[in-house]
């Protein structure tokens, strides 16, 4: 820039000098200057503003201090030296935290400085404060200067006053000539008055010092409705409305006593009506003994203009109003809304829009919005270039509909947005701005995000999932969605199996019509079904299977949801575990027939021979032998402590009145005669309440266990505990030290020791039977039985 220019405002407006060589900086501190209506200049390096102001002073400078060919402090120091008295007040540009240059430039004359990046409020202020200290200063020069002019003209009015003495009396004799002259002046005055106070457009009333009217004018009558004749000495005041009197009153005692009274507006009484409203002013016309004595009272009707001002004043409010309520609605509506001018510089901000920002609005150009308001792409990683902006859009003509961007302040939370806006324009077609909404999709996006991600999981489970699930049309009783278990496990492809009838697959079904009317009428009675029946491979291989449906609404279609699982393998464990189990029980039954033959029966058989030949000998006379009765007695106790211990091992009933716990404590006392046995117990809780079945079986494993160990193993020591693992698992062990055995002989012959009817009866509790043994070292048995499990182990190891 070589010349410095000028852009002008109001021509009575302040010139302001702006001195700065960043060119985006200098255009938006003119932007700013005329915005508020300050002419402005322009120079990019000091020497230029030297020159400017030799040629032309300006008002005031803004001075950049580090600019190229000569800085702004060496600037400002020329400036001041050139202009002598009539400084120019200069307001420095310098960088945050330069002490140093800032004392320099107070040194040079600087009045004051603003530090980079400029806050242009505080530029504002710091303009409008150094002009009114600089107006202030002129102004107290100037009335300096004016007392000192007054002080020399009035001791030249002295001196003058000393010489007219001189002369005076030859003015007093010029002065009667006038006075006779003007006598006749005043005649043709009068004369005039006359013309002039009954042809006046204003209404016009004579009024004696007592308020009463001496003479109005035709227009005065107009406005009060005053007869002709008749309204002499009528006072003044009675023309007039109750509340307008008592306005008068003071206006004219005001009057009376020589006081300038404001005007004041009354409304005329004309038959007891209220009539125009009027604009009254008063004044003296002649006085005597310095008391007035004539008054001249001066009335307007100013009727439509109150109207009018009421209209307008009522339109106003309307208008106040609806501005209120626009900006109330726009307050606490939760979309953000952003608008700017007619020359693309921000101007409003709602309460969302600040939210969203983290920061007030600023009056910036477009260029500056992306990067001061974090504005991105839709990435939320590119920042928005400023033709993306979609205000900037809008201002340049464009309706933006949901375009995608992301607010990301720096020091808030990431947001994503839905901008929607057009320009503006007024009733003649002139561009008023532009206004943008600002939508918050950033939950949505989330919800969208999370539905996605719960899709596809509950896909993967769907599809993972170890049975088999369709989906089945109610109407039409066809397959349309399965997962990849239903169609794979039957032979079929996904494309051959959706579409398909049950009829197809089930045979229950095949074989009677009346099955798929039973089961949607057991579905709508019960809300479940869960029934066995049999499937058939696309290979005609059987399938059995449990099927468990319910009612399913998808898209306001009924439909119905089964799941199957194919319980072929456990069939035919059923059946297997069936034959085991008629076997134990065969074998148990041998076994208590042939301990009821070789004790009890043998035991009676004695007893009763015993009782024969002593029934003979009291028959024959012989004396009875008192040793035999003790034996027999003895023998018969004897037998019914077998059936007791019999009955014990078939069904301990003392379980009925025991916890296991104790029933356990009571069978290691049993046995301790014979073998030392420990126990380490630990107290089951309170609220696990073990069911009566696996009470009675764990027993009977305990008591087998043992009985085996004391018996067979040649041990001097047993170990028994029981204790919970966790809240669904507890745990019996039994542990003895006594010869041991190779683990092959007991995977080869499980049925030994009693092996065999453990196992069942661990079967029986859905348990877990581990024994493990090492020649030398040992037996253990462990029994891990749950409260109520779904699978039924038993393990060897």
């Amino acid at each position: 820039m070589n010349n410095p220019t000028a852009k002008l405002a109001g021509q009575n407006q302040p010139l302001i000098l702006v001195v700065e060589d960043d060119e985006d900086l200098m255009d938006l501190i003119i932007i700013f200057l005329q915005n508020l209506d300050y002419q402005t200049a322009q120079a990019t390096n000091g020497r230029e503003a030297v020159a400017f102001c030799k040629k032309s002073p300006p008002s005031m400078i803004i001075m950049d201090i580090a600019m190229p060919i000569m800085d702004g402090v060496t600037a400002c120091a020329e400036i001041h030296k050139q202009a002598g008295e009539d400084k120019i007040p200069i307001i420095m540009i310098t960088a945050l935290n330069s002490t140093k240059d800032v004392d320099r430039s107070f040194a040079a004359g600087a009045n004051d400085f603003i530090t980079k990046p400029i806050h242009f409020a505080v530029l504002k202020n710091r303009i409008l404060r150094t002009l009114e200290r600089i107006t202030l200063e002129k102004s107290l020069k100037s009335t300096n200067k004016r007392m000192e002019a007054q002080v020399l003209e009035r001791t030249q009015q002295l001196q003058q006053a000393n010489e007219d003495l001189n002369v005076h009396q030859h003015e007093l004799m010029i002065k009667h000539r006038e006075l006779v002259q003007s006598h006749k002046n005043l005649e043709q005055a009068r004369d005039r008055w006359a013309i002039l106070f009954n042809d006046s457009p204003l209404g016009l009333i004579l009024l004696s010092q007592e308020g009463t009217i001496l003479e109005p004018n035709s227009k005065a009558r107009s406005m009060l409705g005053i007869e002709l004749t008749g309204f002499s000495n009528l006072p003044f005041t009675q023309f007039f409305t109750q509340e307008s009197q008592d306005a008068l009153l003071p206006h004219l005692k005001d009057l009376f006593h020589k006081k300038m009274p404001q005007s004041c507006k009354v409304t005329a009484l004309i038959n007891g009506n209220p009539g125009p409203i009027l604009q009254m002013t008063s004044t003296f016309l002649m006085e005597e003994k310095d008391m007035p004595t004539l008054f001249l009272v001066t009335m307007t009707d100013i009727t439509q203009r109150i109207l009018a001002e009421t209209s307008l004043k009522t339109a106003n409010l309307a208008l106040e109003k609806q501005r209120l309520f626009l900006e109330t609605v726009l307050e606490n509506i939760q979309d953000g809304i952003v608008a700017c001018d007619k020359r693309g510089m921000l101007t409003y901000f709602n309460r969302a829009t600040r939210f969203f920002h983290g920061i007030d609005q600023e009056n910036l150009p477009p260029k500056e919005w992306a990067e001061r308001y974090d504005l991105y792409l839709p990435d939320g990683v590119t920042h928005m270039p400023t033709s993306e902006v979609p205000l900037f859009k809008a201002f340049n003509g464009k309706k933006i509909r949901s375009q995608e961007m992301v607010i990301a302040p720096k020091n808030g939370k990431k947001r994503f947005i839905e901008a929607t806006g057009q320009p503006m324009y007024d009733d003649t077609g002139d561009k008023l701005g532009a206004m943008i909404s600002l939508h918050d999709v950033t939950e949505q996006k989330k919800a969208q995000a999370d539905l996605l991600e719960s899709e596809g999981r509950y896909h993967a489970l769907f599809e993972q999932t170890a049975e088999s699930v369709v989906l089945v049309d109610v109407d039409t009783m066809t397959i349309v969605e399965c997962n990849r278990k239903a169609y794979e496990i039957l032979g079929y492809e996904r494309e051959e199996f959706i579409g398909l009838s049950l009829k197809d697959i089930d045979l229950a079904v095949q074989q009677s019509d009346k099955e798929i009317p039973r089961r949607k009428r057991l579905i709508q009675e019960n809300g479940e079904l869960i029934i066995e029946s049999q499937h058939q491979c696309r290979n005609g291989i059987i399938h059995d299977v449990a099927i468990k449906s319910r009612p399913l609404t998808i898209n306001s279609r009924p439909s119905i949801l089964c799941v199957w699982r194919d319980i072929t393998l456990e069939k035919k464990e059923q059946e297997s575990r069936k034959r085991f189990q008629e076997e134990v029980e065969n074998n148990e039954r041998k076994r208590l027939a042939h301990t009821l033959h070789d004790t009890v029966v043998q035991d009676l058989h004695v007893t009763l021979l015993g009782l024969k030949r002593e029934r003979k000998n009291i028959l024959s006379g012989t004396q009875t032998s008192t040793e035999f009765l003790n034996q027999s007695i003895d023998g018969v106790t004897n037998t019914i402590q077998q059936l007791r211990n019999i009955s014990s091992t078939i069904h301990p009933l003392f379980l009925e009145k025991m916890d296991l716990e104790e029933a356990m404590q009571w069978k290691c006392g049993q046995l301790n005669m014979t073998c030392k046995i420990t126990n380490q117990w630990r107290d089951m809780p309170e609220w696990w309440q073990m069911s009566k079945t696996i009470k009675n079986n764990t027993f009977l494993i305990f008591q087998e266990a043992l009985t085996n160990a004391v018996k067979h193993t040649d041990v001097d020591e047993i170990n028994v505990g029981l204790h919970i693992v966790d809240s669904s698992l507890h745990k019996m062990e039994i542990f003895d030290h006594g010869q041991g055995m190779d683990q092959s002989q007991l995977l080869e012959s499980p049925t030994g020791l009693g092996i065999a009817i453990m196992q069942e009866r661990a079967q029986r509790i859905n348990g877990e039977l581990q024994i493990k043994s090492t020649p030398g070292k040992g037996t253990i048995i462990t029994l891990l039985f749950p409260i109520s499990s779904t699978s039924e182990i038993i393990k060897i190891v």
